[in-house]
């Protein structure tokens, strides 16, 4: 049987004040459960913006993603649950970047069963042939990181969306 392949992007989970509400958890979680009770070998690519960490203005770094593990302990554990039958992967977006720019992040994910991988693409095999997967915002003159990996360069997209939150 061959692998399968779920992608979703821009969950935007997370940021100050009213963000810190998720619309559409309990349809996350059931989705994540639904993954975890399968048979087949599968793969889940989160391919960007998992995190809405740009909304959160107060907090800096790796303090985000322990916000967010306060913010949504169902989330975090049904991640866990469904690592532990199926890969797990997350891609770094414009809105959560700073996952790319810090070890922690790899480090604090992988006790959930994700694995993070702190670059812009990556590839997997399907059906013979290779394809490439990515969040896309490297495209966007607004959005696109100068310096992919600094924390410190961020395009513009942040500043407004920051200042619009904040």
């Amino acid at each position: 049987m061959a692998k399968s392949y779920y992608l979703i992007s821009d969950l935007h989970i997370g940021g100050d004040e009213a963000l810190g509400v998720c619309d559409y958890e309990e349809e996350l979680v059931a989705f994540l459960q639904k993954l975890a009770g399968q048979e087949e070998e599968a793969e889940l690519l989160v391919v960007g913006d998992i995190f809405g960490m740009w909304e959160f203005t107060n907090i800096k770094g790796p303090e985000k993603l322990q916000a967010l593990m306060q913010q949504f302990p169902n989330i975090f554990e049904a991640f866990r649950e469904a690592g532990e039958k199926i890969k797990i992967t997350i891609l770094p977006g414009n809105h959560d970047y700073e996952i790319a720019c810090y070890p922690e992040f790899v480090e604090i994910l992988k006790d959930f069963n994700i694995d993070l991988e702190q670059r812009p693409a990556i590839t997997r095999e399907l059906a013979g042939k290779r394809i490439w997967i990515e969040h896309g915002n490297q495209y966007d003159d607004f959005n696109h990181m100068p310096d992919f990996g600094n924390p410190y360069a961020q395009p513009m997209g942040y500043f407004i969306t920051s200042m619009m939150v904040s």
